[in-house]
Formats: structure tokens, sequence, C-alpha cells
């Protein structure tokens, strides 16, 4: 299949990169449009994907469209889509299915919202479809082949959606400023700035893999680390006399709240 990106931010990047890389998709069946001609010409450079001059032009070529832009504009855009039994994927958030119905000028489209996360360029994606889609099975099992190839796949009833962008959606940035701030601390007690962030990222990296790969609860992996007396658990008191957990939950509430009225 042909698939298309309405869009080439960050986002679509992160899934046009993901795809090429496990090679679920050929390069000559990507296309891509955006407002910005600087960046289709660089993504034509680096990718080798095809770029398309208007929307229209896209949906002529494209079995599968991706909505790739921001929320403020998706409605407008959604208003320009007129070709009958469109299949289309969404990754803006707070759009919901019914908004997609109610704006799309095209008759019989087909729609799947997804919340995926820029990790799938490193092949290390976490990706949520929305449910109830209304794909066809042959649309969805592209879909689900193309983010599964990159990462984790989930599914989950539409309604807990802002829940995911809290968590998965928006969570990279969470991780890299932890990273950023581990590796600060190291920086400040005499390490260089290359090997505090390879430490750094190692560690989160080693210790997520942990998780994933381990029956225990990420407490009890914390414990383990935590001696009697020891270097680790004089460091966790003060993590919890900052409110770190605390202060991470406040940002995914916050983060949350804002994906519902997006």
């Amino acid at each position: 299949m042909k698939i298309g990106f309405i869009g080439a931010g960050n986002m679509a990047e992160a899934i046009v990169a993901g795809m090429l890389s496990q090679k679920t998709v050929a390069p000559g069946d990507v296309y891509l449009y955006d407002i910005s001609a600087q960046k289709l010409a660089d993504h034509r450079e680096k990718y080798y994907v095809n770029s398309c001059a208007t929307i229209d032009q896209l949906l002529q070529v494209a079995d599968i469209c991706v909505l790739c832009v921001k929320p403020n504009v998706a409605k407008g855009v959604l208003q320009q889509i007129t070709k009958d039994n469109i299949c289309l994927l969404s990754i803006v958030t707070g759009l919901t299915y019914a908004q997609m119905e109610e704006n799309i000028r095209a008759k019989g489209a087909r729609f799947l919202r997804i919340m995926p996360n820029t990790p799938l360029m490193a092949g290390e994606g976490a990706t949520v479809f929305a449910m109830p889609h209304t794909l066809r099975d042959d649309e969805f099992a592209f879909a689900k082949e193309i983010f599964s190839a990159s990462g984790l796949v989930e599914t989950i009833d539409e309604a807990y959606l802002p829940a995911v962008t809290g968590i998965s959606g928006s969570g990279p940035a969470y991780v890299y400023m932890f990273i950023e701030a581990l590796a600060d601390a190291g920086v400040k007690n005499g390490l260089t700035r290359q090997m505090a962030l390879e430490l750094a990222s190692q560690t989160v990296l080693g210790a997520a893999k942990m998780v994933r790969e381990s029956p225990l609860h990420p407490a009890v992996l914390k414990d383990n680390v935590c001696s009697p007396g020891g270097t680790t658990i004089e460091a966790v008191s003060v993590l919890e006399q900052k409110g770190f957990r605390g202060a991470v939950i406040e940002a995914v509430d916050a983060c949350v709240e804002k994906a519902k009225v997006l």
C-alpha cells in the first residue's frame, strides 16, 4: 500500500523513519505534503520519499493517509479532504472520531485515531490505537504492521486516549529531562559531558529493559539497588523529600487535562 502524510513535522518524520528503517514500507511508496517546501525538500533528500504540492495530489496517489497536523488547524485540513472512501489515520491530539466525521467533506471515510511517540524513529516506539475504529481489516492490519515493526502497539477505548497522551505520547520529553538532569549532576561532580550523557542514557535504557523483562514490580527493583545505609537510599530519600513522584504525577495530570481541551 502507498501511504501519504498530511503534515511532515517531527512526528510524521518519526513514523516515516521507523517504517523505512524496519523496511515495512519502501521509500517510493511514501508521499508527503506540507506547507513548508523546505521541509519536503529535506525529507526527499534524507529519506528518498515522494512529495506532493497539494493535499489533493497526495489523496490521488495514497491508499492510506496519515493526518499529522497541529490540533488548531486539523479541522480546517479535514474540510479540504474531498476524496470519498478515504482511509485516514489521525495522530492529532484531541481530535475525536466524532469531530473527524463532522468536519471531513469526503463520503464513506474510514478512521483510526493513533497516539504514537517519537522513539518510533529508533524502533522503540509506544503506539496506541483508539477503539472502535472504522477501517477495513486489511487497512487495520497494515497500520498495525507499520507501528508494530517500530515498537509496542496497544489498543484502548477512545475515552482513555488523553491518558495515553500523558504517559507515552508526551512521556519521552519527561525522560529526556531526567536524563539531562542526571548528566548535569555527573558533570557537576567531575565527569565529562560525553561520559555523563552516555552513562545517564544507558542507565535509563537498562532500567527500562529491566522493568519490561522482569516479573518484579519497579518498587522491588528499586529496593534491590538500595543497600542498608548505602549511597542509593540516600539519593532516593532526597527524591522523596523533594516530591519527585508527586511532580511526575501532577505533570501527567496537567498533560491529560490539556489533551482533553485541545
